[in-house]
């Protein structure tokens, strides 16, 4: 099951263009505030939690007589928040399509994440006897269940080509299971950025640079819902995710 554009690799490229942002935004900042071109900046306390439902299926059929046929199907469902407040910066300087926004020089925002997973296997044997196949092996136990992964990294960056498009991602070490299969496109340690068909489909919470930078607005959440349906020649798949950020604007 492979994506044309995989939301792991969005969310690794987010991860480095955010490292980069870090720097080039303080070395903004400082040519820019004694410049006085524009330059604006405001900090702000954030709190991040969601949901990520998935299900997927598989459905393939036997090719002959001798072959099997495998309709398993799973369930997954990840729940997430931020460990603790996150403290960032927000920055825009003219010309800049986006806001800038950075909570340091660390690379992801610490965040604990729930994983509950579940997976029935289906499978029919042939419908005939065969010659032997050399089977026999004694299957693997699932390790199914709940898991509580943390840490497990968050990340927040705007996207580079849709206006107040703000984008959260997530990124791990790995899968938490060694023997429960998930949904490869889009299941943890990954969240869903793109909505089906990708091609910029972008799934995000709208945030304007009015509400960054207007210190009329002092608290608010935002909030990024989608989904995505995806299949292929023997699978389906359906992925859906909520989640909030919550704003509190501090003194500069």
């Amino acid at each position: 099951m492979t994506m044309k554009r995989t939301d792991k690799a969005i969310a690794i490229a987010l991860t480095i263009c955010a490292a980069i942002a870090v720097a080039t935004a303080f070395a903004a900042r400082a040519d820019a505030a004694t410049a006085g071109n524009g330059f604006q900046v405001a900090k702000f306390k954030i709190e991040i939690e969601g949901t990520q439902n998935a299900v997927y299926h598989r459905t393939l059929e036997a090719a002959d007589e001798c072959g099997t046929s495998d309709h398993s199907f799973g369930r997954e469902k990840v729940s997430f928040h931020t460990t603790k407040p996150i403290y960032i910066t927000a920055t825009h300087m003219p010309g800049e399509f986006n806001p800038q926004m950075f909570g340091g020089p660390r690379l992801g925002i610490p965040a604990t994440a729930k994983v509950q997973r579940s997976f029935t296997p289906v499978i029919t044997g042939p419908a005939k006897e065969c010659e032997e196949n050399g089977g026999g092996a004694e299957p693997t136990k699932p390790d199914c269940g709940t898991r509580t992964v943390r840490p497990w990294n968050l990340n927040l960056q705007y996207a580079a080509d849709k206006k107040n498009a703000l984008l959260l991602s997530g990124s791990g070490d790995g899968d938490p299971y060694v023997n429960c299969p998930g949904n490869s496109t889009a299941g943890f340690p990954w969240l869903l950025v793109e909505g089906s068909g990708h091609q910029g489909k972008y799934i995000y919470a709208e945030v304007s640079q009015d509400e960054l930078f207007d210190p009329k607005f002092q608290k608010w959440i935002a909030i990024g819902h989608g989904s995505a349906k995806e299949s292929g020649s023997t699978w389906w798949s359906k992925t859906e995710i909520t989640y909030s950020i919550s704003f509190t604007r501090l003194k500069k």
